[in-house]
C-alpha cells in the first residue's frame, strides 16, 4: 500500500507521470521486470487530490466504486433471477464477504477488480439474454479496465467471450475488441514507444531467465494434484475461513486437508444445485466459475492466492443464492459479522511481530507522529530515512508522509544513502538497529546518534549525524 500510495503522490505533486505501474510477480526482482498498467496510481492519485492527500483517499476511491459496482450487482441479480428478495441476497453476500471486506480496506491493484467486476458481470448478462450492441460494447470497456489493474484477467474474459461467438455473435464481437482497445490505448502506445517492452521482458523470463527463482518456476513447485485440491478452499474461503493479504482469528480454525473436504463438499452442492435452476444461462456461469477455479490455482505459487479469483467472485456469489433458505441466510449473517468484526479489530499481525521483535506494527498515528517530530528538528542535509519494523530499508510507509509535507526539507531518494549528513531512523530500540546491521550505516560510516525520540512503547525515532 505505501509503495502505490507514495507513486500515486509523486504522480499528483511531482508529476511524474508513467504508463506502467506496480512490478508483477512474475518475473519480479530479477533484470526485466515486467509491469501491470499505471491506472492503479491514477485512481490513487485521484484519491489523494479530494482528500487533502489523506492516505485512505485511495481506499476511498475504490470504496466509491464498490458501491457502483454493487448497484450493478444487484440489477445482475434483479435480472437473473427475476426475484428482488434474491437479487438483495447476492448484494449481501457480496458487500459482506470477509475476504472483500478485508481486501477493500486497503490500496492495491488487484482489490479494484473487486468493485469493477460486477459492472462487468452485469453487461456480459445482458449481451448475454439481449441484441443490443452497446452491451457488447460495455463489456469491452468494463474487460479493458479489468485488464489494466490485474492482467490475470484476461484468459477469464476470453473465456467467457467464447459464449458470446457460440451465440453466434460474431459480428457483435468486434464491439467488445474495439471498447477494449480504446481502454488499454496508453499501453499500446507505451509498448509502441519502448520497442515492446513488456511483451519482450515477458518472453525473457520465460525462456533466458526461466532458471530464476522469481520467474514462473515457483509455478510448477506446488505438485498439480494439490493445485487440484486447492480450489475447493476458494467457497471456504468466501465465507471467511481466512484471507490472503489480512492475518485474523477466523471463527472455526480449519486444517488444510479439513478446509479441503469442507470446500468439496460446498463446491459439489453449489454446482449441482445450480445445474436445475431454470434459467438456461446459469450453465455458462457455472462453466466459468469452473475455469476460473482451476486456472487461478493453477497459474499461483506456492498457496492457492484468492486474488487470481477476484473477477470470479460475483459468479461465485450469484451460485451461492440458490444454496440460501431463511434458516442458512441468518447464519451466513451471524458468521459474516462476527468474522468482518475480527478482521477489523485484528490482533494477529501485531502479535506475530510482537513475538519477533517485541513490539506490534506502528499506526497511521505513530508515522504522522515521526513525521511531525522530522518538521520541527533541525538537522543538516542531505538526509534519509530508514526503519527496523517490517524491513523496509525504504520506509516507503514513514516517506510518504514526509513527502507530501512541503514543510519539511526534501529528502534523498530511496536508493541514494551515501553521504548523509543526517539519517533519520525508526526502531523497536537502539538494540534492534545495532542487531540488524542496517547498510545505510555502511553507505554513510561514521554516523553518530545525537538524539532519541519515544514515540510510544518500543517505538522510537532515532537521530544520526556526521561530524
Amino acid at each position: 500500500m505505501a509503495r502505490d500510495t507514495l507513486a500515486s503522490l509523486r504522480i499528483l505533486k511531482n508529476k511524474e507521470f508513467t504508463a506502467i505501474g506496480p512490478p508483477i510477480s512474475f518475473g519480479q526482482y530479477g533484470t526485466r521486470e515486467v509491469y501491470f498498467s499505471s491506472l492503479t496510481y491514477y485512481m490513487g492519485a485521484l484519491g489523494l487530490a479530494l482528500t487533502n492527500s489523506n492516505v485512505l483517499g485511495p481506499v476511498y476511491v475504490n470504496i466509491i466504486l464498490m458501491i457502483i459496482g454493487l448497484y450493478f450487482l444487484y440489477l445482475f441479480g434483479k435480472n437473473f433471477f427475476k426475484n428482488e428478495n434474491k437479487a438483495l441476497i447476492i448484494t449481501f453476500l457480496y458487500a459482506l464477504s470477509p475476504p472483500i471486506v478485508a481486501h477493500l480496506r486497503f490500496f492495491w491493484n488487484p482489490n479494484f477488480i473487486i468493485s469493477i467486476a460486477p459492472i462487468f458481470w452485469y453487461f456480459y448478462y445482458r449481451a448475454l439474454t439481449k441484441k443490443e450492441k452497446i452491451y457488447y460494447f460495455f463489456i469491452g470497456i468494463f474487460a479493458g479496465t479489468l485488464f489494466l489493474f490485474h492482467y490475470f484477467v484476461l484468459p477469464v474474459i476470453l473465456f467467457s467471450i467464447f459464449f458470446l461467438i457460440k451465440k453466434k455473435s460474431f459480428k457483435k464481437i468486434f464491439f467488445v475488441f474495439f471498447g477494449f482497445l480504446i481502454v488499454i490505448l496508453p499501453l499500446i502506445i507505451f509498448e509502441i514507444k519502448n520497442q515492446f517492452y513488456l511483451i519482450k521482458a515477458i518472453i525473457f523470463n520465460l525462456t533466458e531467465n526461466a532458471k530464476f527463482h522469481n520467474s514462473y518456476k515457483p509455478i510448477f513447485s506446488r505438485p498439480l494434484i494439490l493445485k487440484f485440491l486447492d480450489i475447493f478452499q476458494i467457497p471456504v474461503i468466501f465465507i471467511g475461513s481466512q484471507t490472503e493479504a489480512t492475518h485474523f482469528y477466523p471463527i472455526i480454525k480449519l486444517n488444510y486437508s479439513q478446509t479441503v473436504i469442507l470446500g468439496l463438499v460446498i463446491f459439489l452442492i453449489l454446482i449441482l444445485k445450480n445445474l436445475n435452476y431454470k434459467n438456461d444461462k446459469i450453465n455458462v456461469f457455472i462453466l466459468i466459475f469452473i475455469f476460473t477455479s482451476l486456472i487461478s490455482s493453477l497459474l499461483a505459487h506456492e498457496s492457492y492466492y484468492l486474488r487470481y479469483f477476484f473477477i470470479c467472485l460475483p459468479i461465485l456469489s450469484l451460485l451461492f443464492v440458490n444454496l440460501i433458505n431463511k434458516k442458512n441466510i441468518i447464519i451466513i449473517a451471524v458468521i459474516f459479522l462476527i468474522t468482518n468484526i475480527r478482521i477489523l479489530h485484528s490482533q494477529k499481525a501485531h502479535n506475530d511481530l510482537i513475538k519477533e521483535k517485541g513490539t506490534s506494527y506502528p499506526t497511521l498515528f505513530h508515522i504522522e507522529k515521526v513525521a511531525k517530530i522530522i518538521e520541527k528538528e533541525k538537522f543538516k542535509t542531505p538526509y534519509n530515512i530508514t526503519e527496523n519494523f517490517i524491513g523496509d530499508a525504504r520506509a516507503l510507509y514513514l516517506r510518504f508522509f514526509i513527502e507530501k509535507n512541503n514543510r519539511i526539507p526534501k529528502l534523498n531518494d530511496e536508493i541514494s544513502y551515501t553521504n548523509l549528513k543526517t539519517l533519520f531512523v525508526f526502531a523497536p530500540s537502539l538494540q534492534v538497529i545495532k542487531k540488524e546491521k542496517r547498510w545505510e550505516f555502511t553507505a554513510t560510516p561514521n554516523l553518530k546518534l545525537t538524539k532519541k525520540y519515544k514515540i510510544d512503547n518500543n517505538k522510537y525515532l532515532f537521530k544520526f549525524e556526521t561530524e
